[in-house]
């Protein structure tokens, strides 16, 4: 499973990830991400993206939405 994920981390730009993670918890991290802690990896950023689709506005989950699109393109 890990083997999976590092691959397609190589496959994700580093900065674009860096930057939805950035922009994921500056923007709605009180309110989405309270009670995780979000690490430019493949596993959290689903759970970032989940997390803000569940507990977000329509911003977040546009940007949920988005880091999904992301995910789906580099698997």
């Amino acid at each position: 499973m890990f083997d999976q994920m590092d691959f397609a981390m190589d496959r994700i730009s580093e900065k674009r990830l860096q930057d939805l993670m950035e922009a994921a918890v500056q923007r709605f991290g009180a309110r989405c991400l309270w009670n995780i802690r979000p690490e430019p990896t493949v596993a959290s950023m689903r759970v970032v993206a989940r997390q803000l689709k569940t507990y977000g506005n329509l911003a977040a989950w546009r940007l949920g939405a988005e880091i999904e699109a992301e995910l789906a393109r580099a698997a």
